[in-house]
């Protein structure tokens, strides 16, 4: 089994049914021991996502992201979110340092992928950090759905009338920036990266849920 010269293999509650890649049914909350991938490099995307405040979803995220850290010795890729920045305010061509934590996170979810964070940067381990924005593109999962739900009565209520300004990051541009950073601690790192991942482009949220709805 092999992408891109890579063996991969999947954890994750349901198996996507992807050519070429095995997989292990598994929820990453709870402990996993797979000896066999001690020096692998592992690729961790797994989170609870819900809007609100929750310990659950703290507690929830934080136990990932140790299961995780504890499946392989070798160098890690988090999947983080731009949701760790002040969003008070657009995150738009913000710098990697400005996610400092001293400011009050909107939602749980926020606060455990900064929290998760902190805990990949203190492991001491290599490995490099992505903070994609909201993820956009073809059999899209989680941002198509949520706005499904949100319409009442054939409205779409956005804040600010949609004028608000913000940065999406296409799949496809994604999956390149994790392809890059698999060649990169292919060729060798010895600390702990962290990059912002997106289309670099400021777009109006209503100009962007148009696209989308028109596809409801």
């Amino acid at each position: 089994l092999s992408l891109d010269g890579h063996e991969v293999v999947g954890i994750s509650r349901t198996d996507p049914k992807i050519d070429g890649v095995k997989h292990v049914s598994h929820d990453l909350r709870d402990p996993l021991d797979l000896k066999y991938f001690s020096d692998w490099v592992l690729i961790n995307s797994a989170a609870v996502t819900q809007d609100g405040f929750s310990r659950k979803i703290l507690d929830s995220n934080l136990a990932i992201a140790k299961n995780c850290l504890a499946l392989t010795n070798g160098p890690q890729i988090l999947v983080s979110s731009s949701s760790v920045y002040d969003l008070r305010k657009p995150s738009l061509g913000v710098r990697e340092d400005e996610a400092s934590g001293d400011y009050p996170f909107l939602n749980t979810y926020s606060e455990s992928k900064f929290v998760s964070e902190t805990l990949y940067r203190e492991n001491g381990r290599p490995g490099i950090i992505l903070r994609p924005h909201a993820l956009v593109g073809a059999q899209d999962s989680t941002l198509l759905p949520r706005l499904r739900r949100s319409i009442r009565n054939g409205r779409l209520y956005l804040p600010s009338a949609g004028r608000a300004l913000h940065e999406f990051t296409s799949y496809e541009n994604f999956g390149q920036a994790v392809s890059l950073s698999l060649k990169k601690l292919d060729s060798g790192l010895d600390e702990m990266v962290t990059m912002n991942v997106s289309d670099g482009v400021a777009t109006r949220l209503a100009s962007r849920s148009e696209e989308h709805t028109s596809e409801l």
